[in-house]
């Protein structure tokens, strides 16, 4: 039975992804993208409480013209 601990690494990243990942999450403390992801929050709850689609109104069968003027 062996005491050592066996450290594995992952793959090794250069530079410039290090660098490109940090520009990326760099972006989530931007005023102007949280406050443009806060936006979007509130539209697509909006979104999402309206009955875009509420089809139980419709008849069975209906002519496309008939769909067209509703």
């Amino acid at each position: 039975m062996s005491n050592h601990k066996e450290i594995c690494f992952g793959e090794l990243k250069g530079f410039q992804d290090i660098f490109q990942d940090f520009c990326f999450a760099s972006l989530y403390i931007k005023e102007e993208v949280i406050k443009a992801l806060q936006d979007i929050t509130v539209e697509c709850n909006k979104v999402s409480q309206y009955s875009m689609f509420n089809l139980t109104d419709l008849p069975p069968v209906m002519r496309l013209e008939e769909f067209k003027h509703m």
